[in-house]
Order: C-alpha cells, then structure tokens, then sequence
C-alpha cells in the first residue's frame, strides 16, 4: 500500500512543469503531511 502511494505521489511531483518549482515545493510539504498520515493510519 505505502508501496503504491509513494509511486503515485512521485509521479504527480514528475509531471509538474518547470514553471511550476513554487507549487513543487508547497507539493513536497503536502507529501512530507501526507505521509504522516499514511504512516498514523498504518
């Protein structure tokens, strides 16, 4: 399951374009969240 998310979360970080670096970065911080969150449910 963890497996999956981090996939599906790595590919959506892959396809931002370039000009899109600042909502990449609020992105990471949403993934650093997110993944706590997998981590309390599990």
């Amino acid at each position: 399951m963890l497996q999956i998310l981090k996939y599906m979360i790595q590919n959506i970080l892959e396809k931002i374009p370039v000009k899109a670096n600042l909502a990449a970065g609020i992105l990471k911080t949403k993934k650093v969240e997110l993944y706590k969150l997998v981590l309390i449910l599990n």
